[in-house]
């Protein structure tokens, strides 16, 4: 048997969001600027709950879904 060969996907890293979460009532109460906010949070940690997930202004603002300034 030979080895398969790893071949990442061409348009990047996707998240997974379950039906369950999707069809739950508290997501559906979740403000648009809130789903961004869990979206950001659910790309810093990654694959593994192994890296540290934060909601400093400079690093949310690298993202360009945070203003520093109210409108």
């Amino acid at each position: 048997m030979t080895k398969k060969l790893y071949c990442p996907d061409p348009n990047g890293a996707h998240r997974r969001l379950y039906d369950i979460v999707l069809n739950s009532v508290a997501w559906r109460c979740l403000s648009p600027a809130a789903k961004g906010l869990w979206c950001d949070l659910r790309a810093q940690v990654g694959s593994t709950n192994n890296r540290a997930a934060t909601t400093a202004l400079a690093v949310l603002s690298a993202g360009g879904g945070v203003r520093d300034t109210p409108l």
